[in-house]
């Protein structure tokens, strides 16, 4: 069985919904409800009556036989008439076992502001109707197959405070547009094989308290501002590719504390001014326990016609080779 609950999907969209609104008259006006539900003949005062009846269409369309004859709809999908209901202000149909993919009709809930699809099975790419919703401020897909692509339109959530993806074969560059939501309080992308560089844009996410990016593939260095954001306590950026000496002062180091962890990548290491009494996961820069830092030089650095493979060659270069193979 695909779905882990026992009842249909929209009845249990619809007994969620009547149960949290407030206003409960004890007898029905819509007819086709009193056939469908004879023993819940409701119908809440302040519910729009075409939201109700796209609830019992969604029903319509699926059976309550357990086993699922191939003729019906998949019953573990996400229906795309949920797009109908207009004032549907939280979806949870986490950890059912959801497959398929993410509807484009989810971008008509104008009035979302909870979103959570996580731990479910499904695929696809977000689509980019998810945009429109201006309202949301919860968004959790984690634990999912998505992969490919973030909206076009990302950077016009301007409410979204919390952003939970982790756990999703996605395997692009961050996207820069994340800088934009300035409301962005927590963005979680661990484990979902990102690469390239962090980009510089995180650095104005000024009122953003936890970033989670361990387990990815990302490069380069870590963005200097990022010592700079006043609510930050909580910075996981583990088991990459990141190198270059850590960016942080001692009192940045010492406000997030064990809440901070950049262990995992072989070329960061902390500067001994910085390092006395911390633990974050790196070597201090010189020791044995760190590689050697050599930063590239800039384009506007190097000389015409030599490539950057080029200039590694130079006696910083030989050097930092013969400590890597007496090291073997």
């Amino acid at each position: 069985m695909c779905c882990s609950f026992s009842l249909s999907l929209p009845l249990l969209l619809l007994l969620l919904l009547l149960i949290s609104l407030p206003s409960i008259p004890s007898v029905s006006t819509n007819e086709h409800a009193k056939k469908q539900q004879p023993n819940k003949n409701i119908q809440p005062d302040n519910m729009d009556p075409s939201e109700l009846e796209t609830l019992f269409k969604i029903m319509d369309t699926m059976s309550s036989d357990q086993n699922w004859r191939v003729s019906y709809p998949n019953p573990c999908t996400i229906p795309y008439q949920l797009g109908n209901l207009k004032n549907l202000a939280g979806l949870d149909l986490s950890y059912n076992s959801l497959t398929g993919s993410i509807p484009d009709t989810i971008g008509h809930l104008g009035m979302l502001q909870k979103l959570d699809f996580s731990s479910n099975l499904l695929t696809g790419s977000i689509p980019d109707s998810i945009e429109k919703l201006n309202s949301l401020a919860f968004l959790a897909l984690s634990n999912n197959k998505l992969r490919s692509k973030f909206p076009k339109g990302l950077a016009k959530l301007g409410s979204l405070q919390y952003f939970i993806m982790d756990d999703n074969p996605m395997f692009i560059p961050l996207p820069v547009e994340f800088g934009q939501l300035q409301k962005l309080q927590e963005l979680r992308l661990a484990n979902s094989g990102y690469s390239g560089t962090i980009p510089p844009s995180f650095s104005h996410l000024m009122s953003l308290s936890t970033l989670s990016l361990q387990n990815n593939r990302l490069t380069g260095e870590i963005p200097d501002d990022f010592g700079s954001l006043p609510h930050i306590y909580h910075l996981n950026l583990s088991r990459n590719l990141l190198g270059g000496v850590v960016p942080f002062n001692s009192s940045f180091l010492k406000r997030l504390g064990k809440n901070l962890d950049l262990s995992g990548n072989p070329g960061l290491c902390l500067s001994p001014s910085e390092a006395y009494g911390v633990k974050i996961g790196v070597g201090v820069c010189g020791s044995n326990k760190t590689s050697s830092i050599i930063k590239p030089l800039k384009k506007s650095e190097a000389p015409s016609g030599f490539s950057k493979s080029f200039l590694l060659f130079g006696a910083l270069g030989v050097l930092a080779m013969h400590q890597i193979f007496s090291s073997v």
